[in-house]
């Protein structure tokens, strides 16, 4: 009987730079990428329980970056007193980490 496939552990990287003008970071967002199989990457922001995936690295990284940025902008129009437990956690994670300039 064969054994099953174990997936590597994540690589840990850092969004350090968001590439968008309007936006920085406060620090950098500590992120987990996983390699699924050859084409298939997932990139994962935990603490604000974020993840996406990629053909590659580099694609699930930008296409991280990008919810990350979707998101803040969705939370930040939204009343705080509006947001649910889940999504306020999420926005106070995020705005920890992001800001607009």
């Amino acid at each position: 009987m064969a054994e099953p496939a174990v997936e590597p552990p994540p690589e840990r990287c850092w969004i350090k730079d968001l590439g968008e003008p309007g936006y920085t970071t406060l620090r950098p967002i500590p992120v987990d990428l996983v390699r699924h199989g050859p084409e298939d990457f997932e990139a994962m922001f935990t603490e604000a329980n974020l993840g996406i995936d990629g053909s590659d690295k580099e694609d699930a990284l930008e296409n991280l970056t990008a919810d990350i940025l979707d998101t803040f902008d969705d939370l930040v129009s939204v009343p705080t007193a509006k947001l649910g437990k889940s999504l306020a956690k999420e926005f106070r994670v995020l705005k920890s980490y992001v800001a607009r300039t």
